[in-house]
């Protein structure tokens, strides 16, 4: 997986995040407030999306959660048991908590549990910010069809590219007090096996919140630029056949 991939993919994830009305606007579409918060579980599977939490039937389930805010361009989501399967560094893949602070238009890679082959911050981009507040409007994402999520019907729209989409954006059929439609989920390719990756919406709260989520941590004071594959490792590790295999497992 190149950086370009890799940028690609961090920046369709923030446009999943982003949405919102603007006088004028198609309002039948769904839209999401300038600021808010959300928990959700994340699912890698070696299935195509989108996947529904019920089937009980996924490689790995982890937890996180996502803030937004609009006003400031700001976004950070939290990967509380692994990262972001984009990562082909035999020598951890994603298996690490990590953090994606996105703020003063440059995206980091953050990392609090002392590794030795990952800084605790990395610069993943600069002049990079979250997605304008009217992408699915904007780009005019059509309704795909719906999928049964723990037992709920759920709306997607999807956005059909070449790799690395397609990106699928769920919605419930509800809104919220103020007549946003509340996010369901959001799916997206990932690296072998592990060929999408979903993270299903839940705790969905309008702002404000603690805006000191924000906040850049000094780890990244004299940050570079994240590494993401490295060569060498491949080859040593690709030598001692200890790629970590394909395989099939019911969650737990």
């Amino acid at each position: 997986m190149n950086k370009q991939f890799l940028l690609i993919s961090l920046c369709l994830i923030s446009l999943s995040l982003a949405f919102s009305i603007r006088k004028g606007e198609q309002q039948d579409k769904p839209v999401l407030p300038n600021q808010y918060r959300m928990d959700w579980d994340i699912y890698t599977l070696e299935q195509d999306a989108p996947y529904d939490p019920a089937t009980n039937f996924y490689l790995q389930k982890g937890k996180g959660a996502t803030y937004y805010d609009f006003a400031t361009e700001s976004m950070i989501e939290y990967y509380y048991d692994f990262c972001i399967p984009i990562f082909q560094n035999p020598s951890s893949y994603h298996q690490f908590p990590c953090r994606f602070l996105n703020t003063k238009r440059t995206a980091y890679l953050l990392i609090d549990k002392p590794m030795l082959t990952r800084p605790p911050c990395c610069i993943f981009a600069t002049e990079f910010h979250p997605a304008h507040p009217n992408f699915i409007v904007e780009h005019n994402l059509q309704l795909k069809g719906t999928y049964q999520q723990n037992g709920e019907e759920v709306d997607y729209y999807w956005l059909d590219i070449p790799p690395p989409g397609p990106f699928y954006y769920g919605f419930h059929k509800y809104t919220t007090p103020t007549g946003h439609r509340v996010p369901a989920g959001f799916a997206f390719p990932t690296e072998a096996p592990e060929n999408f990756t979903q993270q299903v919406f839940y705790n969905f709260q309008e702002g404000p919140f603690d805006m000191s989520v924000f906040d850049i941590p000094d780890s990244c004071i004299n940050a570079t630029e994240c590494v993401v594959f490295n060569d060498e490792e491949e080859s040593k590790a690709n030598s001692n056949s200890s790629k970590k295999p394909a395989h099939h497992g019911h969650g737990h």
